[in-house]
C-alpha cells in the first residue's frame, strides 16, 4: 500500500499522524485531566477564545481524518461537544453584556421622566431611611439579573441605602 507513496506523501502522511498524537496526548489529556466536570463556564474562565478555536481545529482535523482510530475519533467528538458548549456560554455572556448595556442606555433617556412619575407616585424621600438628599433611582430587581424599567420596578434610594443594596446583592 505505502510503496507506491513518494518521499513528500510520506511527510505528509508523518505529520497527519503527529497532529492525531498530538490531539490524544495534549488536548485529550489536558481537557479531561483539567476539566472532569466539562463545566463550559471552567472552561472559558481558562481557555481563551483562541486557545478554544485552534484546540478545535485539531480536534476536528482528528475527528475527520482517516488515519484516526476509533478510540481518538470519539475522544475528538466528546472534546468537540464540550468545546462547542463552552463557545456558547461564552457567547451567551456577551450577548447579555450587551443587551444590559443597551437597556441602561435607554434608561438614562428615560431617568427624568421615571423620577418624575416616581415622585409623583411616592413621596420624594428613600424608601428605606426616609432621607430627602441625594437620591437616585434604583431597580428594585437589577437590570443585569432580568429587571425591567417598568415603575413597579423602580424605587427611590439615598446613595447610602444604594451602596449598603448592591453589597448584599454580590
Amino acid at each position: 500500500m505505502y510503496n507506491d507513496l513518494n518521499i513528500n506523501q510520506i511527510d505528509l502522511i508523518k505529520h497527519d499522524l503527529s497532529k492525531i498524537k498530538d490531539f490524544e496526548e495534549d488536548i485529550w489529556s489536558f481537557i479531561v485531566g483539567n476539566y472532569p466536570d466539562h463545566e463550559p463556564k471552567t472552561i472559558c474562565d481558562y481557555m481563551d477564545y483562541k486557545e478554544r478555536e485552534s484546540t478545535l481545529e485539531l480536534t476536528y482535523f482528528t475527528c475527520h481524518h482517516p488515519l484516526s482510530s476509533d478510540k481518538q475519533m470519539s475522544q475528538a467528538i466528546e472534546i468537540i461537544a464540550i468545546l462547542v458548549a463552552a463557545n456558547k456560554y461564552s457567547l451567551g455572556k456577551k450577548i447579555k453584556k450587551e443587551l444590559t448595556k443597551r437597556r441602561r442606555t435607554d434608561f438614562q433617556k428615560e431617568r427624568d421622566r421615571l423620577m418624575l412619575l416616581l415622585i409623583e407616585r411616592d413621596p420624594y424621600e428613600c424608601v428605606l431611611c426616609k432621607l430627602t438628599e441625594s437620591l437616585s433611582i434604583d431597580h428594585v430587581h437589577p437590570i443585569s439579573k432580568g429587571g425591567s424599567d417598568d415603575l413597579d420596578n423602580l424605587q427611590l434610594l439615598c446613595k447610602s441605602c444604594n451602596s449598603s443594596k448592591r453589597d448584599v446583592i454580590k
